[in-house]
């Protein structure tokens, strides 16, 4: 299908990847095949997940992912999602909070701009504070050992985030300050983590649509390693669900959702693709235009 990738080959993890569309242009299947370092195939035999879209009246919505169900409410926004997650939503399209299959929770809160100020999960709870729509800083609390630590994101003249800097106490009240800066590919995905010297302490790779296939760190720097969220095309990725934040979208890297007529609140980037055929174009234009300072503006509540 003209525009459509059918077959992708990640050397690093050595998988292929093969897709299947319906006549709407839509994903319904994806098989993965091991493959050697000349991208053979080891084995014949794929593993397959497949998409269905069960509803005639939204023929681009998700209704199953591999067996998996998931509603919707009726202005679209998913109630129930794949792995067990179900979601809780206020004043149209507000995600207020997520219950996840192991029975934790988060929630959220949201300034009078419809961006995230506050976000309860677990083991942390997070504060956010924002310049208009520029994500400038991240004060994280652990709950089991009460540590704080400041997260001030780094910008350049075009307002592309370019690294972070990160503080706190440490257990002999010595305050530890550190600087890191992002290493991108020309797509600006971030590839590395660099320290101030200049050395790589991170990496990172991905598939074409944007899931993390491999991550690695140097010994001795889980801290800024677990503090970043910065990944694929600069994007912000949530730990806890996976979801990844840009201006035009919340996106799950494992399932599309459409979450509403008007707007794409909930999707992958497989699923993406498939709806509005070139992600990367799409994006590019878009935060080309809006000159990359919008890139941290959640839909939620907008």
């Amino acid at each position: 299908m003209l525009g459509k990738s059918t077959t992708e080959k990640d050397y690093t993890i050595l998988k292929e990847y093969s897709y299947d569309y319906n006549t709407n242009g839509n994903v319904y299947g994806k098989t993965e095949y091991p493959i050697n370092t000349s991208g053979k195939r080891t084995d014949s035999n794929g593993k397959t997940v497949r998409y269905t879209y069960g509803n005639n009246e939204w023929p681009d919505q998700l209704t199953t992912y591999n067996g998996q169900t998931i509603t919707y409410d009726n202005s679209g926004n998913p109630l129930s999602y794949v792995n067990g997650l179900e979601f809780t939503w206020s004043r149209g399209r507000k995600l207020t909070s997520v219950a996840l299959e192991d029975n934790s929770s988060i929630s959220y809160k949201y300034n009078e701009n419809g961006l995230r100020t506050y976000k309860d999960a677990s083991d942390v709870t997070t504060v956010y504070e924002w310049d208009e729509s520029i994500l400038l800083r991240e004060t994280v609390t652990y709950k089991s050992t009460s540590r704080k630590v400041d997260i001030w994101y780094l910008y350049d003249g075009n307002g592309s985030v370019i690294g972070f800097e990160y503080s706190y106490t440490n257990f002999a009240g010595t305050l530890v300050t550190a600087r890191i800066y992002y290493e991108k590919n020309l797509q600006g995905d971030v590839i590395g983590l660099l320290d101030a010297r200049g050395a790589e302490i991170a990496t990172y790779t991905y598939d074409a649509w944007g899931n993390v296939t491999s991550k690695t760190y140097v010994e001795g720097n889980e801290i800024p390693y677990e503090l970043n969220h910065i990944t694929y095309r600069g994007y912000y990725r949530d730990d806890e669900t996976g979801f990844v934040r840009t201006v035009l979208s919340a996106i799950s890297t494992k399932v599309l959702i459409i979450a509403a007529r008007a707007a794409i609140v909930l999707m992958t980037l497989q699923q993406y693709i498939a709806v509005i055929a070139n992600i990367v174009t799409i994006v590019s234009i878009v935060l080309t235009v809006k000159n990359l300072h919008l890139i941290y503006r959640w839909v939620y509540g907008t």
